[in-house]
């Protein structure tokens, strides 16, 4: 019983985690300010880890679909947060970053899975 405990409140975790990351990617992606925080050596590494701590928060907090299927959910909206940053940032669609997102939110998602099958219980 408390293993089940454990799972439910792992998953509440990640579900509110995914959720305020999204929507914190979002706002980043609108107001050209907000990537400012980062140091431009670190860009890339950035979009990698946010966007596999992403995918995994999400492949955790909703284990029923298939780990490809969250795959390709995360790989659209770091496409899709790439284009609001033409008009957020103005400047041109930065196919780089969107690529950089999609390996981060394959190797998201496999983890999450990972964590599923290994970690969490039922």
């Amino acid at each position: 019983m408390n293993s089940i405990r454990t799972a439910t409140l792992v998953r509440r975790t990640c579900l509110v985690c995914a959720v305020a990351l999204t929507l914190a990617l979002l706002w980043v992606s609108v107001f050209s300010y907000a990537g400012e925080h980062f140091a431009a050596r670190y860009h890339r590494s950035s979009h990698l880890f946010l966007f596999a701590l992403l995918a995994l928060s999400w492949r955790v907090a909703i284990p029923r679909p298939p780990t490809w299927v969250v795959a390709m959910w995360i790989c659209s909206f770091g496409f899709l947060q790439e284009f609001i940053e033409v008009f957020g940032h103005a400047h041109t669609f930065e196919l780089n970053d969107a690529v950089i997102d999609s390996i981060g939110a394959i190797v998201g998602a496999v983890l999450g899975d990972m964590a599923i099958k290994r970690v969490l219980p039922g």
